[in-house]
C-alpha cells in the first residue's frame, strides 16, 4: 500500500494536492495549536504581570498613602513646632520687655537712691551740727548742774550745822568728806558719839538710800573706829519720791528738803 501511495504522489496531481492540503492543514493546525498555547502562555504571563502590577500598584498606593499621612503628620508637627517657636519667641520678647522695664525701674530707683543718699548725707551733716549743738548744750547744762549742786551742797551743810546747833545744841563742823579713790560724802560731821553721813540730791528716789548705805559701808572700812559711834544717815533733797519717804521711815533715815523735815532726826 505504501508503494501505491508513493506512486500516486509521483503521478497523481490531485492526490498530491490533497496530501499537500492535508499536510499543510496538519502543519497549520499544529502551528495554530502551538501559537494558541503561546498566546495562552502570554495571556497567563500578562495576567500574572497585571496581577503583580496591581499588587505593586496597591503597594505603591499604600506607600503614597503612608507618605501622605507622614506628610500630614510632619506638617502637623511642624505647625506645632512653629507654634511653640512663636510662643517661645513671644515669651522671650515679653521677658526682654519685662527685663527692660525692670532695668528701667532699677535705674530709676538707683537715681532715687542716689538722691536719697545725698539727702541722707545732708541730713547726717545737719544731725552732726545738731549733735554738736546738743553736746554744747549738755556741757552747759552739766556746768549749770555742777554749779547748782555745789550750791545745794553748801546749802545742805549750812542747814545741818544750823539745825544741830538750834535744836540739839550741837556745835559740829559739817563739811563734805573725800577720801581719794575710795569715797566721796556730801555731808559729814562728827560730834561725841555721833557721826552724821548724808547724801545731797536735787531729786532723790530709793536709789539714794543704796548710795548712802554704800558710802557708810566704805567709810567704816577705812575708818573702823567709827563703828563704835552712832551713825546718823541723812538725805537732803529738794524733791523726793513717795517710795523714798516710805523707805526712810522704815530705816530711820533723816529726810529733809531744807525747808521742812520729811522724816524726823532721831539722836
Amino acid at each position: 500500500m505504501s508503494s501505491d501511495i508513493v506512486e500516486r504522489l509521483k503521478n497523481d496531481p490531485e492526490f498530491i494536492k490533497k496530501v499537500a492540503e492535508a499536510v499543510a492543514s496538519n502543519i497549520i493546525v499544529t502551528k495554530l495549536e502551538d501559537i494558541d498555547k503561546k498566546i495562552n502562555y502570554l495571556m497567563d504571563q500578562n495576567k500574572l504581570i497585571w496581577e503583580k502590577f496591581l499588587d505593586q500598584d496597591q503597594k505603591f498606593n499604600k506607600i503614597l498613602e503612608d507618605m501622605k499621612k507622614e506628610d500630614e503628620r510632619h506638617n502637623t508637627e511642624m505647625e506645632r513646632l512653629d507654634k511653640r517657636i512663636d510662643e517661645t519667641i513671644n515669651m522671650f520678647k515679653k521677658e526682654v520687655t519685662d527685663l527692660r522695664e525692670v532695668v528701667t525701674g532699677v535705674k530709676r530707683e538707683t537715681v532715687n537712691l542716689r538722691q536719697e543718699v545725698t539727702n541722707l548725707r545732708n541730713d547726717v551733716e545737719d544731725m552732726k551740727k545738731d549733735i554738736r549743738l546738743i553736746k554744747k548744750d549738755i556741757r552747759d547744762i552739766k556746768r549749770a548742774i555742777e554749779g547748782l549742786s555745789i550750791t545745794i551742797e553748801d546749802e545742805a551743810i549750812d542747814f545741818l550745822a544750823y539745825k544741830l546747833k538750834k535744836e540739839y545744841n550741837i556745835t559740829a563742823i559739817v563739811q563734805s568728806l573725800e577720801i581719794p579713790k575710795v569715797i566721796e560724802i556730801d555731808l559729814y560731821a562728827e560730834h561725841n558719839d555721833y557721826v552724821f553721813v548724808g547724801e545731797v540730791k536735787m531729786r532723790a528716789g530709793v536709789k539714794a538710800i543704796t548710795q548712802l548705805e554704800n558710802a557708810i559701808e566704805k567709810l567704816l572700812k577705812v575708818k573702823p573706829e567709827l563703828s563704835k559711834k552712832k551713825i546718823i544717815p541723812i538725805i537732803y533733797a529738794k524733791r523726793v519720791t513717795f517710795e523714798l519717804i516710805d523707805e526712810c521711815k522704815k530705816r530711820g533715815i533723816y529726810l529733809t528738803n531744807g525747808m521742812s523735815d520729811i522724816t524726823p532726826l532721831d539722836l
